[in-house]
């Protein structure tokens, strides 16, 4: 298969001139090769645009107040790659530490490709010494980057299941940060008149017990 492969990308070459520098004005190749060429060679991505993420770090906030108990948190939102599109932090909200925890629940989520709920549930639940041990590694080796505390929920392009982004909340209690976080996505998306449908989140669902009348 690679040496078929081989063939068939160097035939698309000779054929589109296109890595030829000395002719780049004298021959051109047809819409269809160049575009047959780059899907063999490149992988389009997808990823949360900033209007997106704003409105989901403001759906996050808006969310504090279906808690029992009012919590001011940090909300970090992230595109595909990790890096930050939005991060905001609440009045009230400590400076410096919850900003590191949200932004690394975050983080944790891209880097596994799921929730931080379910890293800690993977390595810590159970109370395994050697479990334990790894998920210690994991995070000593990541210089911070995971953190296995629930909060942190991945965003997923419903059509292909590809990642998007992730959002990291911190500042009250972690199944209420995931809570949080997740009606983020679920009503920040719906406020900016987009099909839901769309996207879909790591957890799908929350477990929090400490709302207000909120299902």
């Amino acid at each position: 298969q690679k040496a078929t492969n081989k063939i068939r990308l160097m035939s698309l070459k000779e054929n589109s001139r296109l890595f030829d520098k000395d002719s780049r004005n004298s021959s051109f190749a047809t819409e269809a090769e160049t575009s047959e060429l780059r899907s063999f060679m490149l992988r389009s991505t997808t990823t949360l645009t900033l209007a997106a993420a704003d409105a989901i770090a403001n759906a996050s906030i808006e969310a504090v107040n279906h808690l029992v108990k009012f919590a001011p948190v940090t909300v970090t939102v992230l595109d595909n790659a990790g890096g930050i599109l939005v991060q905001k932090r609440m009045d009230g909200c400590p400076a410096g530490a919850y900003a590191k925890f949200s932004y690394a629940k975050a983080r944790t989520c891209i880097h596994l490709g799921t929730s931080s709920r379910t890293f800690r549930s993977k390595y810590t639940a159970g109370g395994d010494p050697p479990k334990m041990t790894q998920a210690s590694s994991m995070v000593s080796v990541m210089n911070g980057d995971l953190i296995p505390v629930a909060g942190g929920v991945l965003i997923k392009n419903a059509l292909d299941g590809s990642v998007v982004g992730a959002v990291g909340v911190s500042g009250a209690a972690a199944d209420e940060d995931e809570y949080i976080a997740l009606e983020g996505v679920r009503v920040g998306t719906s406020k900016m008149d987009m099909d839901i449908d769309l996207l879909e989140t790591v957890p799908a669902a929350h477990c929090c017990t400490t709302l207000s009348g909120i299902d």
